[in-house]
């Protein structure tokens, strides 16, 4: 699935039979945060339904669905991202005709984001996919492995 070695394994390098050496890199958490993601973007990417739904567009589609009168202001601050990052977001989302926007109530100059019904569609298709995806990734835990996981990664900011 992925080309990327697992924690001590060591990559070909440039010439044929060399291999690579991590260094410090394999003792860094953010290094092993950063692979790990890389091998979930990669799974994600290989899962979906559809190809335009990228794991930042799934979570701004998640989040859109999840939250009633939600602005672009609001979908940048729930997500981490600057707010031309989510007007972006959202005009990709418009393109692709997944993503509505309105006046907002009780504030005309703010617009409220909204799913289209090809939106939903396209988020129901592209989850009950990604659930059997995060399933999978995570077979390997026992259930309080997984629950103590997914803790730890909430206390180091994720």
């Amino acid at each position: 699935m992925s080309s990327i070695p697992k924690k001590g394994a060591r990559r070909g390098g440039g010439r044929a039979g060399n291999t690579v050496n991590f260094g410090l890199l394999d003792e860094l958490t953010g290094y092993a945060i950063k692979r790990a993601h890389e091998r979930v973007f990669e799974a994600f990417m290989a899962a979906t339904p559809d190809p335009h739904v990228t794991p930042p567009r799934y979570a701004a589609l998640m989040i859109i669905a999840s939250n009633g009168d939600l602005t672009q202001t609001d979908l940048a601050e729930s997500l981490g991202i600057a707010r031309s990052g989510a007007a972006a977001m959202v005009k990709a989302l418009q393109d692709l005709g997944y993503v509505s926007q309105a006046a907002a109530d009780g504030d005309r100059r703010a617009v409220s984001l909204a799913l289209t019904p090809a939106g939903r569609i396209a988020l129901d298709a592209v989850t009950t996919e990604i659930r059997k995806n995060d399933a999978a990734l995570t077979a390997s835990f026992a259930p309080d492995e997984l629950k103590t996981f997914l803790a730890l990664l909430e206390r180091v900011g994720l």
